[in-house]
């Protein structure tokens, strides 16, 4: 077992519960777009296997330029 990902895991359950949630997941959309940028979401994406992972934020991103 990855510990790690147990850690990750139970970290966000217990983030679901605050009532201002949107707020931190916005900066962290916010992160990966500056780490990455679009076409950086985009490999990402093909690494994970799911082309459609972060269609929402590149598509969020490509609207705010």
């Amino acid at each position: 077992m990855l510990l790690k990902s147990w850690v990750y895991h139970a970290t966000m359950a217990q983030r679901m519960s605050l009532p201002d949630k949107h707020l931190d997941f916005e900066l962290n959309e916010k992160g990966l777009v500056h780490q990455y940028g679009i076409y950086g979401l985009k490999h990402l994406s093909n690494l994970h296997k799911n082309p459609s992972a972060f269609e929402h934020l590149i598509q969020k991103s490509l609207n705010e330029l």
